[in-house]
């Protein structure tokens, strides 16, 4: 079969990887919205199984043991001002918004991508709130299982990165320094 060459095998994989690129936005690369510069869209990444407390710049980013026996930082998120599914929670809706989302841990990028943990193409089914903005429970950045002892990330600078596309064509980006703040009780030699 003259036809299935290791050449033409090889730019077959390499276009199904290109097709795959979490970096190739679903609606496009606009950071600052439609392009008209008017865009009201907005985002806002928190933390906390329970309840949602916005992460600022230079804040801690708690890890916490979930309920599934795993170590994980839970990220709700909270938005508005762009379209949403007429049934917000149909994740399977061409409308509904894509995360993209990783943590980097200096000295500990040990993860997929060259990130200490990543998530990509995420659809988000947002809860549309009687104010009319939305959250999202929270999304689950898990600790990678390479890292032995969870102390050895405590009080390491973090960056936190977010992208959200929405179906108006807005790529809602935010970018947060923040500090790894570890329990004693989930690893050894941990600060008080």
């Amino acid at each position: 079969m003259p036809w299935l060459r290791p050449s033409r095998l090889l730019l077959g994989a390499l276009l199904g990887v290109a097709a795959c690129d979490p970096s190739n936005p679903k609606w496009g690369n606009d950071a600052n919205g439609d392009g008209d510069g008017d865009s009201k869209a907005w985002l806002k990444l928190g933390q906390g199984e329970f309840e949602f407390a916005e992460i600022q710049n230079d804040d801690e980013l708690v890890m916490v043991l979930g309920g599934q026996g795993l170590l994980m930082f839970p990220i709700p998120l909270h938005a508005g001002e762009f379209t949403l599914p007429d049934d917000p929670s149909d994740y399977t809706d061409p409308k509904v918004p894509i995360l993209d989302m990783y943590l980097d841990v200096d000295g500990f990028n040990i993860g997929f991508g060259g990130h200490f943990a990543r998530i990509a193409n995420y659809p988000i089914p947002f809860k549309v709130l009687d104010d009319g903005t939305y959250e999202f429970i929270y999304v689950t950045i898990f600790v990678p299982d390479e890292l032995a002892n969870p102390c050895d990330i405590d009080e390491q600078p973090g960056q936190l990165h977010a992208e959200l596309e929405t179906a108006d064509g807005d790529t809602l980006i935010l970018d947060l320094d923040v500090s790894i703040e570890v329990p004693d009780f989930l690893g050894t030699g941990c600060s008080q």
